[in-house]
């Protein structure tokens, strides 16, 4: 009798595990719902630098794609354009590498997918993130390099792009399109840029808020 009744409790706790687990979202988006999986599972590898063999053309911490090279065309995607491998190959537990993703985020990715990748709308009670250049600009040859912090007070990743605009004439000059959250460097390779004062200004963004940040002027010698 006991090993009956034990068996019984056993069916019903699953059952009602079951009955608690959450349910795969009707219309999932990526800002609400397949962002969070990625972030926790995919960007280690599939964000600049790539690691373990991920291309280098392709980065999921971000949606868009982006002009690099700025020749009018793409040439780094996001995830709205790879969401279809995304889902096929998390389906067939390829990805990630060493641990697959749980039946209800796998499902979540495939219905996203399937319903065209859809980026959703900012999320709600989302707080932007804010950044700061922290350190003094130092020349090292060719390179430029200053320490800067990007805070998130919801502790989303944050991802962005710093671009410099001269005083006088010319044109912008993306410094970098790798910003991330915490401390980091920019290290703006100014061989060939025309001397004089430049305004930096970020694009930063955390998933729902896009943010511009003005962060003063450097001189390039």
């Amino acid at each position: 009798m006991r090993h009956i009744a034990t068996f019984t409790a056993a069916v019903a706790a699953a059952a009602l595990f079951g009955a608690c687990a959450p349910s795969v979202p009707d219309e999932p988006t990526w800002t609400e719902d397949v962002r969070p999986i990625v972030t926790a599972n995919c960007t280690r590898c599939h964000t600049p630098p790539p690691l373990e063999g991920a291309p280098d053309n392709v980065r999921f911490d971000k949606y868009d794609d982006e002009d690099r090279d700025g020749n009018g065309s793409a040439d780094m995607y996001g995830t709205g354009s790879e969401a279809m491998i995304m889902a096929t190959r998390v389906q067939a537990e390829e990805m990630p590498l060493d641990f697959p993703l749980l039946p209800r985020q796998q499902d979540i990715i495939a219905d996203w997918a399937d319903a065209g990748a859809p980026k959703g709308e900012p999320r709600e009670g989302n707080r932007a993130p804010t950044m700061e250049i922290i350190s003094d600009f130092e020349q090292d040859g060719d390179l430029l390099v200053a320490d800067y912090r990007i805070d998130d007070p919801d502790f989303d990743l944050v991802t962005g792009r710093l671009v410099a605009d001269p005083d006088g004439d010319g044109d912008l000059v993306v410094v970098t399109f790798d910003l991330f959250s915490g401390v980091s460097q920019i290290v703006w390779d100014a061989e060939g840029v025309p001397s004089g004062p430049y305004s930096l200004t970020a694009e930063i963004e955390d998933g729902s808020a896009e943010v511009t940040v003005e962060l003063g002027s450097v001189d390039v010698p």
